[in-house]
């Protein structure tokens, strides 16, 4: 494998830090107005940091199994009480509120009606069913990637607030603005490389 005919894809970035939360090669779905849901699957790493075939033969002793979502864009995971959650969310909405105002005037008040909802349904009526993680700087005032299992899949999916992360090109540092026609920009090449 050469590094200097890799594929580049766009990224997914969280708007206050910059961490990457996830790249368009994962298979997405929109979730009304106000979330991506991204699936997930489990690798096989070794120590030299590629994916090992399985192909019947062992398993380097060196070898581990990581979600791909987590391991590429470094998400690192943390916890919460529903308590704690009540309170971190209750900031972060405020925060992102204040963001929206400034960037996207239009969107604050469908994107906090429709955030209310999304918590109290989605999130916290199923709080036990959920993972949480945090970008690669660990920001506890950032965006969470919510990670959780739906029926019998053994790979998990993963809750990203839309309005929380930008979609960026890696090697250029500019933002792209919202909505971007995900079939345009992920080549079904690009989405093999995740």
């Amino acid at each position: 494998l050469r590094f200097d005919t890799m594929l580049k894809t766009y990224i997914y970035k969280d708007v206050f830090t910059g961490d990457e939360m996830f790249a368009v090669c994962y298979p997405t779905q929109e979730e009304g107005t106000i979330a991506y849901r991204v699936e997930a699957k489990y690798i096989t790493i070794g120590n030299d940091g590629l994916e090992i075939e399985s192909n019947g033969e062992e398993y380097d002793s060196q070898a581990e199994t990581v979600l791909n979502l987590v391991y590429s864009h470094r998400l690192v995971q943390t916890s919460f009480s529903k308590g704690e959650y009540m309170k971190y969310i209750r900031a972060y909405m405020g925060k992102l509120r204040t963001y929206l105002r400034t960037h996207n005037p239009s969107r604050v008040q469908p994107f906090m009606k429709e955030a209310e909802a999304f918590i109290a349904n989605r999130v916290l009526a199923h709080f036990a069913d959920f993972t949480f993680y945090t970008g690669e700087s660990m920001d506890p005032e950032a965006g969470l990637a919510l990670c959780y299992y739906e029926g019998e899949s053994p790979n998990p999916s993963f809750l990203f607030f839309r309005d929380a992360v930008v979609l960026s090109y890696p090697g250029f540092g500019k933002s792209l603005d919202h909505p971007v026609d995900l079939d345009k920009v992920a080549t079904s090449t690009a989405k093999e490389a995740c």
